[in-house]
């Protein structure tokens, strides 16, 4: 087996990544999108060894950092939602290449898994990235509205027990006095908010062509959020679509080493699954 480092991707968009490759000629190919700021810390371990164990099932893999993060150019502050999902395009046109005809998996996590959607090309398109029609998505983002709430409600929390006040922000107040805002050591730029507020999971699912979908939902609880029972309802409408709750701590919140096997076995199977 061989891992390779490097940069890919056309001169004007290049970006870094990590290779896993098998000693044989792959039986298929996943593409791995990870989630946002910290929760791509948290889950930088697990999507290591789920990349390892898909090449020992003889399944390439490749994983990479969005343009901004990690070792790929730019910076974080000029980041957007639409430049990631063209990054994500970019990557998965660089390993169909690799592959040729072999079936490509994208697996995403958290905000990965809704960036991972826009690779699902329009129907008839000759994108080569249009071949991606096998998804995983590790807990994704309902809506990315919810998500940038939950983000400026730790910030003010973790400006209070800094500073003992914090301030009282809103998406509509929080970009008004810069361009900029730091979340965690990440800076989130006013376009980046607004494409993230705009993000919804149910209505991309709606307009996929014909796909197939796997929606892994980790979580504690017995009974499912009345959001997440809507998207059920929707994947057990829809051919191909399956929301399946997977009983664990959130591999996301813990930058703690945790064994994530039930959602690692539930992304293999599927890949092996063609």
């Amino acid at each position: 087996m061989l891992n390779q480092r490097g940069y890919f991707g056309p001169a004007d968009h290049k970006l870094f990544g990590a290779t896993h490759r098998s000693s044989n000629a792959p039986t298929g190919a996943a593409l791995l999108c990870a989630p946002f700021g910290e929760e791509r810390k948290c889950a930088a371990r697990l999507l290591f060894e789920t990349a390892t164990a898909l090449q020992q099932d003889g399944i390439e893999a490749l994983r990479f950092d969005y343009s901004g993060t990690g070792d790929s150019p730019g910076t974080h502050a000029a980041a957007t939602i639409s430049g990631w999902q063209a990054d994500c395009r970019v990557a998965a046109e660089t390993l169909q290449g690799a592959v040729d005809d072999a079936k490509i998996t994208g697996i995403g996590a958290r905000l990965g898994a809704n960036l991972l959607l826009g690779c699902a090309a329009a129907e008839g398109s000759p994108s080569s990235a249009a071949s991606i029609r096998r998804f995983v998505l590790w807990e994704p983002l309902p809506t990315g509205a919810e998500y940038l709430d939950e983000m400026i409600r730790r910030k003010q929390i973790k400006e209070a027990i800094g500073a003992g006040q914090a301030g009282e922000y809103s998406r509509e107040t929080l970009w008004q006095d810069s361009e900029v805002v730091d979340f965690d050591g990440f800076p989130v730029s006013a376009t980046m908010a607004d494409e993230l507020a705009s993000l919804d999971l149910m209505a991309t699912l709606n307009n996929l062509p014909d796909c197939h979908v796997l929606i892994l939902h980790v979580t504690g609880a017995r009974k499912l959020p009345l959001t997440w029972q809507r998207l059920a309802d929707l994947c057990a409408e829809r051919q191909g679509f399956e929301l399946r709750v997977i009983h664990d701590k959130p591999f996301w919140g813990r930058l703690d080493h945790h064994q994530a096997d039930k959602l690692l076995n539930a992304t293999r199977n599927f890949c092996l699954d063609t």
